[in-house]
């Protein structure tokens, strides 16, 4: 009976591999040179991890490496990847974890975990998720940095207007 139960459980599940990528959080955009790129606490670390997840698991980055891996078992599909797919992966298939269960803020370490129907698939998938991870935190960072230019002309040009007023006063 057990017999028949293993052999029913073997050919009826699904085999999922899984590739990880170690990923190095540091802060080299507001970093001084004092503490060479680490964070000046552990919340900003922290923070920073929980904002790579939030992209880890954000649609267009899962949406763009599936695109870029192509449909399973080389199917040609104009409408690769539907919604229900990138959901799916999204849920269950993308992860960014902390190394050995600690949590994250205690390591400057992190792990992008994917899984996928086949070893080279699930390579393929980690390799096209760092990609587009990677581009849209330099897309992040660069909102940032447009938003921060903004706000310092901004305060430039009222100093400036201010000078001028009491100047001619």
């Amino acid at each position: 009976m057990f017999g028949i139960l293993g052999a029913g459980y073997a050919v009826f599940r699904n085999n999922t591999f899984s590739a990880r990528q170690p990923l190095v959080v540091r802060d080299e955009a507001t970093s001084s040179f004092d503490r060479l790129g680490r964070f000046a606490s552990q919340t900003e670390l922290k923070a920073a991890q929980e904002t790579i997840l939030e992209m880890t698991q954000n649609p267009e980055v899962v949406a763009s490496a599936l695109r870029q891996i192509g449909p399973p078992k080389g199917n040609s599909d104009a409408s690769w990847p539907s919604t229900k797919v990138i959901d799916a992966v999204r849920s269950k298939g993308v992860n960014l974890l902390a190394p050995k269960g600690s949590e994250f803020g205690n390591t400057e370490v992190v792990y992008l975990h994917v899984e996928a129907k086949s070893k080279a698939r699930a390579n393929e998938f980690c390799r096209a998720m760092f990609d587009n991870l990677t581009e849209q935190m330099r897309t992040v960072r660069r909102v940032r940095a447009d938003s921060v230019i903004a706000e310092l002309t901004h305060t430039r040009d009222l100093a400036k207007r201010n000078l001028d007023e009491a100047s001619s006063k």
